[in-house]
């Protein structure tokens, strides 16, 4: 888990269970036994891979929401089946749709930072349209060589920050939000997506997260309703 309060965790990715609603009856009524019943949604879990494989973000997001569901109406019909390997594809389940809604939200912000004079070149231009399609890995090529003061820009701080999250990286992603922070303390984007991965640690400092939320409000960024849920404010 990575919020201590499951009713969080449900609000924060109700939008992606609601799409499994239309599927979860496929998989729980078209089979008559567990065995197939578990078959069809390791058949569904290996789709929602193949998708974020292939860069299908949305796709995979919808799939890994109804595999989840799917999981969780499973462990109610048979409470005695699997129950081990049924509670560790449910938690890889949150845990790939938290990544997308992390990835998600970080590539908004970035998108919304204003182009800031002197700083930005062509590399960095680039990297923030390959992370906006998900070619997160691309976005980070791009970035090795920009010019001049682009390098030491917090823009692209950010734009590292956000492909090396795309890519998994989550510690290298806080490293390099961190880095656009010490360059630009008043960097509302960077305040934002350094709580998203706050609270992706096994035990978030939430305390420490809703200042950085508040200081990244105090720096224009839009409220969050879903991620005030979390932080309880």
């Amino acid at each position: 888990m990575i919020f201590s309060n499951p009713s969080c965790l449900s609000r924060l990715i109700r939008l992606f269970l609601l799409a499994a609603v239309a599927i979860i009856p496929v998989v729980s009524d078209a089979q008559d036994s567990p065995e197939r019943q578990f078959d069809a949604i390791s058949r569904l879990l290996e789709k929602a891979d193949l998708a974020l494989d292939d860069n299908k973000t949305t796709d995979a997001a919808r799939l890994y929401g109804a595999s989840l569901a799917a999981y969780r109406d499973f462990a109610e019909r048979f409470p005695e089946h699997q129950v081990e390997l049924v509670r560790f594809r449910a938690s890889y389940c949150r845990q790939q749709l938290m990544n997308l809604l992390a990835q998600k939200k970080a590539t908004e912000r970035l998108a919304a930072q204003p182009a800031q004079s002197g700083t930005t070149d062509q590399a960095i231009r680039q990297g923030v349209a390959l992370c906006l399609e998900g070619r997160f890995a691309d976005a980070e090529a791009a970035m090795h060589n920009p010019a001049g003061d682009a390098a030491a820009s917090p823009m692209h701080a950010m734009v590292m920050a956000t492909a090396r999250l795309g890519s998994g990286d989550l510690d290298a992603s806080r490293q390099h939000i961190l880095r656009a922070l010490e360059k630009d303390p008043q960097n509302g984007a960077a305040h934002y997506n350094l709580v998203q991965l706050m609270l992706r640690d096994p035990a978030p400092d939430y305390e420490a997260a809703r200042e950085h939320y508040r200081q990244a409000r105090r720096a224009g960024v839009p409220a969050d309703m879903d991620l005030e849920s979390v932080l309880d404010l």
